[in-house]
This record gives C-alpha cells, sequence and structure tokens, in this order.
C-alpha cells in the first residue's frame, strides 16, 4: 500500500497543485490585474496633480468667453407676411463701437419690419437699420444705449488668420442663447452660399470646424485672444446638397463659414460714414490657372488667376493689363484663386492705388492702378459708378439717381423690375399723371426717345443723360419712352420729369 501510494505521490501532487491553481488562480489573477489598473490611475492622478496644463487650458477658453459673451447680442426679427401674418428671424449679432453700432448678416434682419437686440445682462432693445450690402450678406443696426452699458467687441485688425489657428464661434444656435464651440481654421478662401433669399455673392470665406448652426448667423468668430476675425454666416450640411446648388444652412456637418474682419470692417466702416457701400475695381473677368497649361508655358508660380477680358475704359486698361495675363500678387498678397482676387480687390477703397504683379510671355511685369468706384445695384450686378474712384462724383450720382427715382414716383411710375428684354412697369398709382399719359402695369419699357435700353441701370441712366443735358431748358422735361403691352403693341408714352 505504501508503495502504491509512493509510485502515485508524484502525480497526486501534480494534480493537487493544478486544482488549487483552478480554485484560488483567478482571484489572484483579479487582484494583480486591480492592483496594476491601480497604480495607473495613481500615477495619472498624481501626474494631473503635478501638471496644470489642462487647467491652464480651461481657464483660458473660460476667459474668452468671459471677454466675449458681453459683446454677443441675441437678435429677433419680426417679418410681415402675407394675408396680415407675421414670421420671425432669429440669429446673433455684436457690438462693433460704443456708439451702439451692431453688426449682423443681412439674411437674418431682411424685410423685417422691427428688430430687437438681447444683450448677455437681459436686456432688450429695439434697434434701428443703419444699412445693409447684401452682396457680403452684411447689416448694420444701432441702440441707443449709453457708451458706458456697451461692451464692444475687441478685433484683429490686421493681423493675418492662418489655417490651423484655434477659434471659437459665438451665437444662439437653435435659439440656445449665447453659446460658444470651439475648433480650428479649416481653410481660407472658400467658395459657398448663404442660401437663396440672402443676395449674397460673396466669396472668401474662412472655413472652420467650430460648430455653427441656424442662429449663429451674424454671431462672431473669434481668435484666442478673444478678438474678432470674421462673423459666422453659412454652414454646409451635405456634399450633396451643395453639390447641386441647394441652400447650406441646415444642421452643421463640421463645415462652417464666416465672413473675413477685412472685409466686414470695409463694409460698416462706409455704412457708417455715408449709408452706401462702395468696391474697389478693377474692370477684367478673370478664370482660375489651368496648373497643366501653366507648366507648358512655363510659368514659375503654383498660383494664379488668369485674365479673360479687360473692360475698355477701366482701370486695368489704363495700367496695361491685357488678356491672357496670369495676376499673381496684388499689394503683395498672392491671388491664390479668382475669389481671393475678386475679395482683396472690392475690400479696397475706390481711388486707392494698389500695385499688381502678372506673368506675361515669360516675365513678371509690376503695374500701378488705380481703382475704380463700382457698387452693387439692385439686381445684384456690380456696376461701376466711377471709372476713376472719385468717391464725391459716385455719391452725387448716387444722389441724383436717387432723386430721378423719387421725381418718376411722383410722376406715378412706382414700382418696376428688370426683365431680359426690358424694365417692366409693376404699380401705376391710380390718378396720376402717368396713369393718364397711358402707362399701365404689365408693360415692358424698352427705350427712351428711341434709344434701346435693356437694364434697369440703362434706363435710368438715359434719362439721367435727359434730365442733366445742358441744351434742355426749363423746369420740366418730356421724355417718350417706348413701351410695349401684354399683346404686343409698341406705344410712345411721355414721361414728364421736373428738372
Amino acid at each position: 500500500m505504501l508503495r502504491r501510494f509512493i509510485a502515485y505521490g508524484p502525480s497526486l501532487t501534480v494534480l493537487a497543485a493544478v486544482l488549487a491553481t483552478l480554485l484560488l488562480g483567478p482571484a489572484a489573477v483579479r487582484r494583480l490585474s486591480a492592483a496594476k489598473i491601480e497604480a495607473v490611475v495613481t500615477l495619472a492622478q498624481q501626474r494631473l496633480d503635478e501638471d496644470d496644463l489642462l487647467e491652464r487650458l480651461n481657464q483660458a477658453t473660460r476667459d474668452i468667453a468671459a471677454a466675449v459673451e458681453p459683446s454677443v447680442v441675441f437678435i429677433r426679427a419680426v417679418i410681415p407676411g402675407r394675408f396680415n401674418t407675421v414670421g420671425q428671424s432669429t440669429g446673433s449679432g455684436w457690438v462693433y463701437d460704443d456708439l451702439g453700432h451692431i453688426v449682423t448678416n443681412n439674411h437674418v434682419i431682411a424685410g423685417a419690419s422691427e428688430v430687437r437686440v438681447q444683450f448677455y445682462d437681459g436686456r432688450v432693445r429695439k434697434a434701428s437699420l443703419v444699412g445693409v450690402d447684401p452682396s457680403t450678406d452684411i447689416a448694420l443696426l444701432r441702440v441707443g444705449d449709453a457708451p458706458d452699458t456697451l461692451f464692444p467687441a475687441r478685433r484683429a485688425t490686421g493681423l493675418p488668420v492662418h489655417q490651423g489657428d484655434r477659434v471659437f464661434a459665438f451665437g444662439s444656435p437653435f435659439g440656445l442663447k449665447f453659446s460658444m464651440s470651439g475648433g480650428i481654421v479649416s481653410g481660407l478662401g472658400r467658395n459657398a452660399a448663404t442660401g437663396p433669399d440672402s443676395g449674397s455673392r460673396y466669396s472668401n470665406f474662412i472655413q472652420t470646424d467650430a460648430a455653427i448652426n441656424p442662429g449663429n448667423s451674424g454671431g462672431p468668430l473669434v481668435d484666442v485672444n478673444g478678438r474678432v476675425i470674421g462673423m459666422n454666416t453659412a454652414i454646409i450640411t451635405s456634399e450633396e446638397r451643395a453639390a447641386q446648388g441647394g441652400e447650406v444652412t441646415g444642421i452643421s456637418g463640421g463645415i462652417g463659414f464666416a465672413i473675413p474682419l477685412e472685409t466686414i470692417e470695409s463694409v460698416v466702416t462706409q455704412l457708417i460714414e455715408r449709408g452706401v457701400v462702395f468696391k474697389g475695381y478693377l474692370g477684367v473677368s478673370l478664370s482660375e490657372l489651368d496648373v497643366s497649361l501653366a507648366e507648358r508655358l512655363g510659368y514659375p508660380y503654383g498660383w494664379g488667376v488668369v485674365v479673360g477680358s479687360v473692360q475698355e475704359g477701366q482701370p486695368a486698361e489704363r495700367a496695361g493689363i491685357q488678356p491672357g495675363d496670369i495676376i499673381f500678387e496684388i499689394d503683395g498678397r498672392p491671388t491664390r484663386t479668382v475669389e481671393v482676387l475678386r475679395s482683396i480687390v472690392s475690400n479696397q477703397s475706390p481711388g486707392k492705388k494698389v500695385h499688381v504683379r502678372f506673368w506675361r510671355d515669360g516675365q513678371v511685369h509690376e503695374v500701378e492702378v488705380t481703382l475704380a468706384a463700382a457698387r452693387v445695384d439692385a439686381s445684384g450686378q456690380l456696376r461701376v459708378v466711377d471709372p476713376f474712384g472719385d468717391v464725391e462724383a459716385a455719391l452725387a450720382r448716387e444722389k441724383q439717381l436717387t432723386e430721378l427715382v423719387q421725381n418718376i414716383a411722383r410722376y406715378g411710375l412706382t414700382a418696376w423690375e428688370p426683365r431680359k428684354r426690358g424694365v417692366l412697369i409693376l404699380a401705376v398709382r391710380p390718378g396720376s399723371e402717368a396713369a393718364g399719359a397711358g402707362f399701365r402695369p404689365g408693360q415692358l419699357i424698352i427705350g427712351v426717345d428711341d434709344k434701346p435700353v435693356v437694364t434697369l441701370e440703362q434706363l435710368l441712366d438715359a434719362l439721367l443723360h435727359k434730365a442733366s443735358d445742358p441744351a434742355a431748358r426749363g423746369e420740366e422735361l418730356t421724355v417718350f419712352l417706348d413701351v410695349i403691352n401684354p399683346a404686343g403693341r409698341t406705344y410712345k408714352l411721355p414721361l414728364r420729369l421736373q428738372r
């Protein structure tokens, strides 16, 4: 028996060890694993306690919020609808100066009969409209609060914006007032629509991945020092929707756009000083650079825009710029895309001299160009108001046009709109001289004293020329408009103007 036990002894020992491991091993392994996790947690907590880097980042972000929020406002606009209905539009804005000027997007307040702004401390004030520039989607409001109750936002005037810079977007997305989101500058010089009703044809946006949603429109986009670098204006909701030309102002898809501060300051300064916005104008048509063609031509730069045509009598022609020239720099700033070049030029004051560098026939040329003065008309087209950039002359012309339109309205033609073949009469005041002369809604104006006109600008220019003709005498001037009625019959109807 003893011999048998001795023979099986080693096997029993191994079996006992295996049983002990099976019974006691999991608990030991769990204890060992827990001990390792505890050591890792303790070490991580110790490092976090010793290094306050993240807390300093938190404090910096809180400081940005504290510095910017008092400058942000929530905007509610009352929009009259059809059949005596009333709608509303909400968005954001920011205090521009201590005079009470507030900047927002034009599409936030377009068509509003009343606009109210709410400040960070809860104050609600009625705002008056100073002016708008639909082409850039910028509107300027004003409230009458005392300067010591206003907190104008700091602006990063003249400072460059770089891809990768950290930025923060402020506003009231979905009505969640005075919200803040963060991200980076994803790109520069972008092109984006701001919705079908905004009237904006602006490009050269700042692209950011900071969350921008409906209600953020008009709010400031700031840098790490809390300085405004742009204004939130649009988002892309999906690649397919944007590619199809649909509205891009739905729920954020991680791609948001902001109007650069340089454009905002140019527009707002003019709205404050004179109530209208003139833009610098070069007088060329442009296209993007074909890289493969540029390589075949030996063009040495990796960017630039190609001049397609040059308008007669405009600044580019006077400076010697020709079709086929590749413009790669204006005033030391690279013109990487058509949108960037247009933005650089339009943000300059009319009459300013800029240095344009371009490539032609293997050589680099530089010319000085005096920019013309241009303004976006009612149809959204950019038209030259003075080819030499004389703002005073442009203002005088604008005043003449305003007085002419009022003169025509007194005669009885109160509303019209441009069409492909002429200018359509929309409204004639009953009992007016215009009604007595035979003018009726639905007639199409196609000429002035046998001179064809197609656009509204051509019509106004022709009438203005007639009214300012020194050969014309007397306090009244009668011109004959060529009109076509809905049945296709042509008439000559008299338009009497007060001189």
